[in-house]
């Protein structure tokens, strides 16, 4: 069995952190439960400097957002995970600003020519041949006293990151590629940190199909469902369900009863929530046209069609010849909404996902291409008849 130390004080936890700000990286690793609250309940923490795997237990410390923040806010101590973007979050709540210093294992291996998904035990067992048992990923990491099991498992996770990275630094190096995957790994920490209520309504699915005051009616009613879910600490779908907040701002119900037609919403959180939910339905009849927010892209006309094929097939090309997953290259939507803007008014503006490692690599080529034969200057030659 992989051997530990556990924390479980403040000072032991300030001079083990004081000591692995001197390192050039730590292994970092969570275990929580997340079933119906909104944020995680972290239930440890675990770190491995190369000499041993230490367990933080967070229940038993007091402060461990400021024993924490100076190491986890150093970006010359590298901070490795695997598949990190739940523990990006977890450190964005505690810290209350991005961590800094993150490098993902799972990202690295897609820059290094694998898959871009590759899970952490198929990782350890390419990188180290060591077979990772799955027995206690379901565990509950907040019951008290933790078994043995646990905490082996628990351990074994930041002892074999450690063992792995240096590995994967090296062939990153060989590629130049290290830099992007610190540079992905900052902008979703950055982003993560960053997340405002009043920008939740872009992630509904539906939400494209509403225009004007019922757009600013759906921006506003999934603004007030992320703080209410803050305040209960409630997962949203247990509060108010995507669908429901569409249906809300489209059919603008402005009874209990017609809600309860309309809606899968509970009768108990109807009777709590619906005091706002009303007040903002009635709110919308009468807002300004300058307070609406700007419309959703919705699915991409067909008119478009063309010059997205181009564009998808040119980055296709450029991520095989680059040996990097497509996905690593860009989001649909934003491919999309670049598209569209490329036709429709002859511009590239560049998303700032692609902002770095991505524009260095085929922003040229893809402004090229869509200017030259989609722009609008391309399509005016196009039609103008010859004799």
């Amino acid at each position: 069995m992989t051997d530990y130390i556990m924390i479980t004080d403040d000072a032991t936890l300030r001079e083990h952190c004081a000591r692995w700000q001197q390192e050039l990286f730590i292994a970092v690793d969570t275990e929580f439960v997340r079933r119906r609250t909104y944020y995680p309940e972290l239930g440890l923490l675990q770190v491995g400097d190369g000499t041993a795997q230490y367990l933080i237990d967070p229940l038993e410390i007091n402060d461990l957002s400021a024993i924490l923040h100076p190491l986890l806010t150093d970006p010359n101590v590298i901070k490795v995970f695997h598949s990190g973007e739940e523990d990006l979050e977890i450190f964005s709540l505690l810290l209350r600003e991005p961590l800094q210093g993150g490098f993902d294992s799972q990202l690295a291996v897609g820059f290094l020519g694998g898959r871009g998904t590759q899970s952490y035990a198929g990782l350890v067992a390419d990188e180290l041949g060591i077979d990772v048992p799955k027995d206690q990923t379901q565990s509950n990491w907040l019951a008290r006293p933790l078994t043995d099991a646990q905490c082996a498992y628990a351990a074994n996770d930041v002892n074999y990151l450690y063992r792995i990275y240096p590995a994967l630094q090296e062939r990153l190096d060989k590629l130049e590629r290290f830099d992007w995957v610190r540079e992905d790994v900052d902008r979703l920490a950055t982003k993560l940190a960053r997340r405002d209520a009043l920008d939740h309504y872009q992630n509904l699915r539906q939400a494209w199909q509403l225009k004007g005051n019922k757009l600013w009616l759906i921006q506003q009613l999934a603004a007030r469902r992320e703080e209410r879910c803050q305040e209960l600490n409630l997962n949203r779908k247990a509060l108010i369900s995507d669908n429901d907040l569409v249906t809300l701002a489209l059919k603008r119900p402005t009874e209990v009863a017609r809600v309860a037609e309309l809606t899968e919403i509970k009768p108990s959180v109807l009777r709590k929530e619906s005091d706002w939910i009303f007040a903002l339905i009635k709110a919308s009849h009468n807002v300004a046209a300058d307070q609406f927010p700007a419309p959703i892209q919705g699915p991409l006309r067909i008119q478009y069609s063309p010059a997205f094929q181009s564009a998808r097939e040119l980055l296709t090309g450029i991520a095989e010849e680059a040996g990097l997953p497509r996905e690593y290259l860009y989001r649909k939507k934003d491919l999309e909404t670049v598209v569209v803007e490329a036709v429709e008014r002859g511009v590239v503006t560049v998303p700032e996902s692609w902002q770095g490692w991505r524009w260095a690599l085929y922003g040229d080529a893809l402004t090229e291409r869509l200017l030259s034969r989609f722009g609008p200057e391309a399509t005016m030659t196009e039609e103008v008849p010859h004799d």
